[in-house]
């Protein structure tokens, strides 16, 4: 499965990246790189927004019952979804409070759809 997280497409290539409180954009690598710095066996280089060509977030979600949830682990074909509260009933759809305000659910694959959501925080130019 593909990583849920921030990422940062840097001269045509694809990294998880962080914000640094600086402002610079942490590009994150788990093998060295040239012009990366190693810290506890990761890799990284600062850069500025400018220098990347996005920036963004992606979830992998699950559109299930009208709804988009999502997808806190994988197993065979099923998945396990989870939520906050909704305007409808979780608990009468099947799903356990696990916490105060979070709700899970084991559901089947063929029972929804699996897709990503992507959240742009610096569009492409």
């Amino acid at each position: 499965m593909e990583e849920n997280g921030q990422f940062a497409i840097y001269k045509g290539i694809e990294y998880k990246c962080c914000f640094r409180n600086n402002g610079k954009i942490g590009l994150l690598s788990e093998k060295p790189l040239e012009g990366f710095i190693e810290f506890m066996g990761t890799y990284s280089r600062d850069v500025t927004e400018e220098d990347c060509s996005k920036i963004y977030k992606k979830t992998l979600c699950f559109k299930y019952n009208n709804d988009s949830l999502l997808i806190r682990e994988e197993d065979d074909n099923k998945v396990l979804l989870e939520t906050g509260p909704r305007a409808y009933d979780l608990i009468s759809l099947g799903f356990k409070s696990v916490l105060n305000d979070t709700f899970q659910k084991w559901v089947s694959l063929s029972e929804g759809k699996r897709y990503w959501a992507i959240y742009d925080y610096k569009m492409e130019h």
